[in-house]
């Protein structure tokens, strides 16, 4: 029984077993009643030593994430790819246990999953910071960079003695996107990268505050001076060393144009930048998605609940209200789908919204559907009846759709 075998091999030992059993005195049936009990255990068991072991990683997780939870999940999602569900579920499901989650940051964020500290003096609490790698066209080495130039690049490699703008810190944090451009552009730092990070919220923090469209204006106007990768210049206009992914080059870098010098101040007017305006909450998740896998705001079902509400479509933490054999019909992403051998032809998926997650069983004859309406749309309604078993609650499927 320590490893899986197929139906006929099972069948096959059968009759040596029965035959052993009855020849040491137990009944025909009794053998055969012990023979099925077991052969179950070939598609589920584990050895004693093997469930021991994921016993006690279970509860050391376990503990961690009732004591520690955003630094577990921190941690968990630096870790991927790992575990069952994608890093996106995983978020919300730091959102669920009332953690902040935070957008990237080229001045703030490193370059995994962080905590830190947010809110009023009194009020605090952790939150967890999107790390630069996960970023799209970022990736391991211009994250480093970026952390590199943040913390040692500012003066030029001379420890800052005739350069306060570090303060006690002893960081020198990215002044404007400019400034941004002229200390990354030695170290790899390409026009797509540089988008990725505006449009992705990294820059967000970066003086003076505009939306994003206004911001990716800007880099249009100051990429047109960064043309060449030998260009750039540290916070104190000296000239200077640049670093790539942590290392020097050995690359001279002139001093900027005036025009754009004064981008570097916190206080300076970009007259570049005209006054277009932010992304829709639809258009900002939808780029959060495509640049990070993930988002930083409220689950995009939140966008849809008042349609969907319009159209009788329940949230699922409504269902813990509802009888069992209640019907209904609720919506969300597929964060998980599978038909296992052993089922009997039964599907199943989980659905998740922005109040929490439900397992749905689909029966053989809908179970086809499943991966097919999955693959149409990233949302899909359900039918079906509720199904409670003490303070546990599913849906048993009776109808499959795609919805958006």
């Amino acid at each position: 029984m320590s490893h899986a075998r197929y139906p006929a091999a099972m069948e096959a030992m059968r009759a040596r077993f029965v035959e052993g059993a009855t020849g040491r005195g137990e009944t025909h049936e009794a053998a055969a009643r012990v023979f099925d009990a077991i052969s179950n255990f070939v598609g589920y068991g584990f050895c004693r030593s093997h469930a021991a072991e994921f016993g006690k990683t279970i509860y050391a997780t376990a503990w961690l994430k009732a004591h520690y939870p955003a630094h577990y999940l921190a941690a968990f999602l630096s870790a991927q790819p790992a575990g069952f569900f994608l890093p996106h579920v995983v978020l919300e499901e730091a959102r669920q246990l009332g953690i902040p989650v935070l957008p990237p940051d080229v001045n703030r964020g490193e370059d995994r999953f962080t905590v830190e500290r947010v809110g009023s003096a009194g009020a605090e609490r952790w939150a967890i910071r999107v790390g630069l790698r996960q970023v799209a066209q970022v990736g391991e080495e211009l994250a480093e960079a970026i952390l590199w130039e943040r913390r040692q690049g500012g003066d030029g490699g001379d420890g800052g003695a005739d350069d306060d703008s570090g303060g006690a810190s002893g960081e020198w944090p990215f002044a404007s996107l400019a400034d941004l451009c002229a200390r990354l552009r030695p170290a790899g730092l390409d026009r797509r990268a540089a988008a990725a990070l505006v449009l992705a919220g990294a820059c967000d923090s970066l003086p003076p505050r505009m939306t994003r469209r206004q911001r990716l204006w800007q880099l249009h106007e100051v990429w047109q001076y960064y043309a060449s990768p030998a260009r750039g210049v540290g916070r104190s206009g000296k000239r200077r060393r640049a670093p790539r992914a942590g290392r020097e080059t050995g690359v001279d870098l002139p001093p900027m144009p005036q025009q754009l010098a004064l981008a570097w101040e916190p206080t300076a007017e970009i007259a570049s930048a005209p006054p277009l305006p932010a992304f829709s909450r639809a258009e900002a998740a939808a780029l959060d998605y495509q640049l990070l896998g993930m988002s930083p705001r409220p689950h995009p079902m939140r966008l849809l609940r008042h349609d969907l509400r319009r159209r009788g479509v329940r949230a699922i933490a409504d269902l813990a209200a509802l009888p069992e054999g209640r019907g209904v019909r609720v919506a969300g992403w597929a964060i998980s789908a599978q038909r296992p051998p052993t089922a009997k032809g039964m599907g199943f998926v989980v659905l998740e919204d922005e109040t929490g997650c439900l397992p749905v069983a689909v029966p053989p004859r809908l179970a086809e559907q499943l991966h097919r309406v999955i693959r149409e749309a990233r949302v899909i309604g359900v039918a079906g009846r509720v199904e409670r078993v003490r303070w546990y609650r599913s849906l048993l499927a009776t109808e499959l759709r795609a919805v958006g």
